[in-house]
């Protein structure tokens, strides 16, 4: 999905829902076992092995969500963003959405650097939110999934500063 983005032309509806799922679908389970990783971390305090196995899990995962991450950002803001036309507010904030939550991801997952990405989010998310009150109707699927992206932004990442 990420070459047809390249492509500098707008993509359709479609084809903008199969690249933001996508991405989000090939993350999610990594997402998903990096927290039971922390919370194993926990629960093996004090049992090195253990301990070592899942610090060597978590440099994998951290790595392979780092790929996904970086590498659909970087064709979000060199192709995707770049091409909406000035009155196509779904793409927008569908666009914008899809980078604040691909740096969440980032924030979830690193230590030195965390405010770059916890900033980057909190900036992508504004900006779709000014979109999507300005131009979108109140029950707009998409604006309904940023209200959904941005309180998970705001609770799991904000709110554990």
């Amino acid at each position: 999905m990420n070459d047809v983005a390249k492509h500098e032309r707008e993509l359709t509806a479609e084809e903008r829902m199969l690249f933001g799922d996508g991405h989000k679908n090939a993350i999610k389970p990594l997402m998903d076992s990096w927290k039971i990783l922390l919370k194993k971390e926990e629960e093996f305090r004090g049992n090195k092995e253990k301990i070592s196995q899942i610090k060597e899990y978590q440099k994998d995962l951290k790595k392979r969500i780092h790929t996904i991450c970086t590498d659909a950002l970087i064709v979000l803001e060199n192709h995707l963003i770049p091409s909406i036309s000035a009155d196509d507010a779904d793409a927008y904030v569908q666009y914008h959405t899809l980078k604040g939550d691909l740096n969440r991801y980032l924030a979830e997952i690193t230590i030195h650097g965390r405010k770059t990405f916890m900033d980057k989010a909190d900036s992508a998310y504004k900006s779709a939110t000014h979109m999507a009150v300005t131009k979108l109707r109140r029950a707009d699927p998409l604006r309904l999934g940023l209200c959904l992206s941005f309180s998970v932004f705001c609770d799991e990442i904000l709110g554990s500063r």
